[in-house]
């Protein structure tokens, strides 16, 4: 992700066009990189102590985790900003970098908010401003490539990949259209089913 937002060498037919898998890697990719896999991580911990019971040592680690994470999270943040001002220069189409800046302070919002409820004991409410802050991340890195889809490095024979010229024929889109509606609505029906299934907290004896 941290390389398509940069942008990548790009042939004339929209081919990879570049140097080997260890040329993609910069500070900024790898910053990237890693804000995901704390993104990740945080997530995880959160649930962990969402679905364990307070009084349980998984619940504890969960916590410690959680609490660690979210302010990795917050400093990588805060670190891909500055790289992505300072060293890619993005290209926002217009009206797109005041919607960065909103999901980039709901982000922030939002993991700060889950720390806060965190501490006073509501998992719930953490794990939820959690998810919100991964939805606000990954709209930031949406805005901040729109139309792109792959971003073309300075210097390449090609043009970036956007949603235009990358598009399918109207009868591809309209036939994924008709089966994202069929599809989308089983998948929710399933996500409700599993949860109802699996909802509450693990018991202590089942933790063991």
């Amino acid at each position: 992700l941290g390389n398509v937002i940069a942008g990548v060498p790009l042939a004339a037919n929209g081919d990879y066009a570049g140097v080997p898998l260890l040329g993609l890697l910069s500070p900024f990719t790898l910053v990237v990189g890693a804000l995901g896999f704390a993104m990740c991580m945080a997530a995880g911990a959160a649930w962990v102590a969402l679905k364990t019971e307070r009084t349980s040592a998984v619940h504890g680690r969960a916590e410690k985790q959680r609490r660690v994470w979210h302010v990795v999270v917050l400093v990588l943040f805060v670190v891909a900003t500055v790289l992505a001002f300072a060293v890619v220069k993005p290209q926002f189409a217009p009206g797109m970098l005041v919607a960065g800046a909103i999901f980039a302070i709901a982000f922030v919002v939002c993991i700060a908010a889950s720390i806060v409820q965190a501490k006073k004991g509501n998992d719930l409410a953490a794990f939820v401003l959690q998810s919100i802050a991964a939805v606000c991340l990954v709209a930031l890195a949406a805005v901040s490539l729109f139309p792109n889809l792959v971003v073309a490095a300075p210097g390449s024979v090609g043009e970036s990949i956007t949603l235009m010229n990358a598009a399918s024929s109207d009868t591809s889109l309209a036939w994924m259209t008709g089966i994202a509606c069929i599809g989308v609505p089983l998948v929710l029906v399933y996500h409700v089913i599993a949860y109802r299934v699996f909802s509450g907290r693990i018991a202590e004896e089942d933790v063991a």
